[in-house]
Order: C-alpha cells, then structure tokens, then sequence
C-alpha cells in the first residue's frame, strides 16, 4: 500500500528569513543559522508532538461523539504524519524481549508475525500497554492473560511481549523527525543560503513552527505581521555580512 505523497514540506528558508526579519523588527539582533538551526529543530519537534496529540484525540473522539467530523480530522492528521510511519518486520523477540528501532518515537501498531490460524498465515494484533501495573494485572488474570491468539506488550525502553514463545513481531511505527538546517556563505559582500534541509512537516504547519521559533527567539509575535512575512516574496539573499 502506498503512502500517500505530500508534495510540500515547510520551507527552511521562508521561516529563517521571516525568524530574521521579525528579529530584527523587535530589535531583538541577529538570529544566527546555527541558533536558528537549535530553535528550529526544537520548534518541529513540539509541532510533531502536538499533532500526535491531537490525532490521540481525534481517534477517543471518533468513537464516542460526531464519529463523522472527527474521523475526517483523524484522517488528515494521519495522512500529515504518513512521512513519519513506518514498518520494521521480522523483528527479534529473545527472552520476551524485543528492541526498539532506533528512530522510533511512538509505536502505532504491533504484531505476530504470520501465525497459522484455522489453516492459514494470520499476523495477530497485539494489545500495547505503557503501563507496569497495568500489565501486571493482565499476568495475573485468569481470563485476560495473554496467549498466542491474545499476545500483550508492555512498550517502554524495549518491548516486552507475551506470551514468551513469541519469536518474531511487527512494528508500526512513528519515527523520529530528521533536523532541518540552514547555512549561509559568503557572496558579493551578502551572505546567501547555500545548503539547507527543510522541515519535515506539511507546509500548512508553516505558521505553527514560526511561533513556536518565535517564542524562542523572544519575538513579541503580532499574527498579521507574520502573515505579511510568510505570503511575501522570498529571496535567497538574507542579510548583509556582519
């Protein structure tokens, strides 16, 4: 199944040289690429958590009230974050436990991997817990306790899956978001963007990321003048040579 693609990530360059100009506007100085580039990263990952928030919301909602309006809010939060998703198969389980990739932030979905069921190959969902005394209490159960076709997990610094005979889950996943960057070089007497990583959010998460920067930087934010900034034409060339 193909992700769908979304065709424009918030640019770098138009947030840099708005961050620059409210700055510089609010007499709070220059804004270098490499605090820009700190801000920037801390800003994306505060707007990412946010959405998964609010795609935690939106799935509670969905079950209970307005399941219409609310799935539709779900869906395109999702699809914001189909970037981030994905899929580590095959994944060791020694002992009960199995270990976390590397880039992975929040788990979306577990399971077994392809057991035989009523006479063929069937992945088995697992239940996730986060919690210890929750999953504590489901060991003990005479009724919940976990079984092949009933595997648990309790997610923390590894994954530690029930039943033990487990061999081999999947893991669905939300990965960490790569850093965005930007770095300028000298030329004609300006300096000029010469390498640069976007961010990795959808550009319609442009204004969120530019206050939350904003605030890092101690701009004292006024939302027609961002706006202004944003929908303004944007130059490669930022700032004189200091």
């Amino acid at each position: 199944k193909k992700k769908k693609n979304i065709c424009c990530m918030a640019s770098v360059k138009l947030i840099y040289n708005t961050i620059r100009d409210l700055a510089n506007k609010d007499a709070r100085g220059f804004v270098t690429p490499d605090e820009f580039n700190s801000f920037a990263e801390a800003a994306q990952m505060s707007v990412f958590n946010n959405v998964l928030n609010d795609l935690s919301v939106a799935s509670r909602a969905a079950k209970s009230s307005d399941p219409g309006r609310n799935l539709s809010i779900r869906k395109g939060l999702v699809e914001d974050l189909s970037t981030f998703s994905k899929k580590a198969s095959n994944v060791a389980v020694s002992n009960g436990i199995a270990q976390r990739p590397s880039d992975m932030y929040r788990v979306i979905s577990l399971t077994t991997k392809s057991q035989m069921s009523m006479g063929r190959k069937r992945d088995k969902q697992i239940e996730i817990v986060y919690d210890e005394e929750k999953i504590d209490r489901i060991l003990r159960s005479t009724l919940s306790a976990p079984s092949n076709d009933f595997p648990v997990a309790l997610v923390s610094d590894t994954i530690e899956v029930f039943p033990e005979n487990i061999r081999k889950i999947n893991i669905r996943y939300y990965r960490l978001p790569l850093a965005p960057s930007i770095s300028l070089i000298e030329s004609g007497g300006v300096e000029v963007i010469s390498q640069f990583t976007d961010f990795e959010l959808p550009d319609s998460y442009t204004m969120d990321l530019i206050v939350e920067i904003a605030k890092m930087v101690g701009v004292n934010l006024k939302e027609q003048e961002i706006r202004a900034y944003v929908q303004g034409p944007q130059k490669n060339v930022v700032t004189p040579k200091k």
